[in-house]
């Protein structure tokens, strides 16, 4: 696997900078990994993004920082993206996100790899939209581990049915 480049996402200005840093420290240049200062969801707004990096439209969330929030479909189209992998753990956000890409998805069929653990919404939604699509994917769910602390991040992998035979298990270390 070899991607022509990398966009990364990251709305808080905080840890948008750390990388920005560990990007430059270790040499590798904007044509290789695009750092956007950018939420990811299902439509284009401002959201209020709090200290413990859970972004909220509601009104009174007035403590932390406006961060502007796009979707993967209007990226890719402004940017003429073909996206060959999505990888995505967006703090709970992550079904706002897979229908903000609904669109790229079915043209360039990309494999996924979403985080689903953060709430139930995500943990059903995501598959539950993504099957809606009928787009031909198959599915699996991986509880990756920490091997000392045995905490799971449990994570949906979709790929294209083409590229073979879907396994129908899931993997829990603990």
């Amino acid at each position: 696997y070899s991607p022509r480049r990398i966009y990364a996402f990251e709305p808080s200005r905080k840890s948008a900078a750390v990388m920005a840093d560990v990007l430059a420290r270790n040499k590798i240049t904007a044509a290789e990994v695009q750092l956007e200062q950018l939420g990811l969801g299902e439509s284009a707004a401002t959201l209020v993004l709090s200290e413990a990096g859970k972004l909220s439209a509601s009104p009174e969330a007035t403590a932390g920082s406006a961060v502007a929030v796009t979707t993967v479909d209007a990226y890719a189209m402004q940017n003429r993206l073909r996206v060959g992998l999505i990888k995505a753990d967006v703090e709970g956000m992550a079904l706002a996100l897979v229908k903000g890409a609904t669109g790229t998805i079915r043209r360039d069929r990309p494999v996924l790899s979403i985080a689903i653990y953060h709430n139930a919404e995500e943990f059903f939604g995501v598959y539950d939209h993504l099957r809606g699509l009928s787009a031909g994917y198959r599915f699996l769910i991986r509880a990756l581990s920490d091997s000392v602390l045995c905490e799971s991040e449990t994570v949906l992998l979709a790929y294209p049915s083409e590229l073979g035979p879907a396994e129908a298990s899931v993997t829990a270390p603990c």
